[in-house]
């Protein structure tokens, strides 16, 4: 019996032992595996990080190459429009290096931003040859744009094409100095025209200098002064026009006086007058439709079929409305200054900060941009040669 339990526990014991020490290997095998496994983990981990750097690497040099990139652009449209005014002008490189620092100021405080304002300078010398009045037609208009809410551009473009027809654009002052102050007093004088017309009339800036710019010529070479086409348009549009068709009666109705017809010519006779022109010269626009008016005893089919275009007789009749003349008065009394004070107003708009703080910004940009572009031309060109 003792012999039968020792070897069963001997058995049992080997069986045992044997079980213990497989377990212990499976154990130990395990032990390793999970070792390897932690030790491809920090291999992984350290993969992730790298990828994870990498991608933070791109992201970075991405903002970098934006740093650098919007800078080299915005200077290189600015450099443009410099070389195009050089081009115009026969600048030297170091005056055109002056005058492009000195727009680069001016556009770092301007709503419209320096592009912008090379870009009208650049309008400026296209349109007007005395170089004496270019930067003082430029300055106003950035004036009449800000008090207008209005595009620079379209601002630029009206105000050339006003000083030329009034010969604004010349002063026979005694000395430069002298020149620029009285070009400068013309251009104000005639922003506030068209400023005041937007403020009393019915239309945008741009509307008004649209219809105002182009009719100047004609107006100018028949007397009527400026002021007059400020107050009979913005009148018009307070009643029945836009600016645009009014700009067209009045064309229409000075066309049909400059060149009149055989039965104008006769009506105007009737009542003294020898020239259709002269007295457009001697009375002005609304006076001048008071004696069409009679002449023709206001019949105005015997209007329309003696000045050839019913828009004439329109600007007659509406410029014989018994509220033009006060109009036309409070129209005259408070222009002077309106786009130094309405430029002040709309400056403080929060959008108008907001613009300004863009415009400062680019300017910055622009001289970072100037030192950009240098080292990327010297590249370029050592690979050219």
């Amino acid at each position: 019996m003792a012999n039968f339990v020792t070897s069963i526990t001997l058995q049992f014991k080997d069986a045992f032992s044997s079980g213990f020490a497989s377990a212990k290997n499976s154990m130990a095998g395990m032990k390793d595996a999970i070792g390897e496994i932690n030790r491809n983990k920090d291999m992984f981990d350290l993969a992730g990080d790298l990828s994870l750097m990498s991608g933070r690497f791109d992201e970075l040099a991405g903002k970098i190459t934006s740093m650098i990139d919007e800078p080299s652009a915005l200077a290189g449209s600015f450099e443009t429009s410099m070389k195009n005014i050089q081009a115009i002008t026969g600048m030297s490189s170091s005056e055109i290096k002056t005058l492009g620092d000195e727009l680069n100021r001016i556009g770092g405080t301007a709503a419209a931003g320096p592009l912008a304002v090379a870009s009208a300078y650049n309008d400026v010398a296209g349109g007007i040859t005395n170089v004496e009045a270019q930067m003082p037609v430029m300055m106003n208009a950035i004036s009449l744009a800000e008090a207008g809410q209005a595009d620079l551009g379209t601002a630029t473009n009206g105000l050339v094409k006003i000083m030329n027809s009034y010969g604004f654009s010349v002063s026979k002052a005694a000395t430069e100095e002298e020149r620029k102050a009285d070009i400068s007093q013309k251009a104000a004088w005639a922003s506030d025209v068209m400023t005041q017309a937007v403020g009393m009339g019915v239309g945008s800036m741009e509307e008004f200098i649209s219809a105002m710019s182009p009719i100047s010529g004609l107006a100018s070479s028949v007397g009527i002064g400026f002021d007059e086409i400020g107050s009979t348009m913005a009148y018009m549009t307070a009643t029945t026009d836009t600016a645009s068709t009014a700009g067209t009666k009045l064309q229409s109705f000075m066309i049909a006086l400059q060149k009149p017809s055989k039965e104008l010519s006769a009506a105007l006779a009737s009542v003294g007058i020898a020239s259709g022109s002269a007295m457009l010269e001697e009375y002005g626009l609304a006076e001048s439709a008071r004696i069409v008016q009679s002449a023709f005893a206001g019949n105005q089919d015997a209007m329309v079929a003696a000045m050839g275009r019913a828009e004439a007789m329109q600007a007659v009749i509406a410029l014989t409305g018994d509220s033009y003349s006060d109009f036309a008065k409070e129209f005259g009394s408070s222009m002077k200054g309106i786009t130094e004070a309405s430029q002040a107003i709309q400056i403080e708009a929060y959008e108008s900060k907001v613009a300004r703080l863009q415009a400062a910004s680019d300017s910055l940009k622009i001289q970072m941009g100037d030192d950009i572009n240098a080292i990327k031309g010297f590249f370029v060109d050592m690979h050219s040669g």
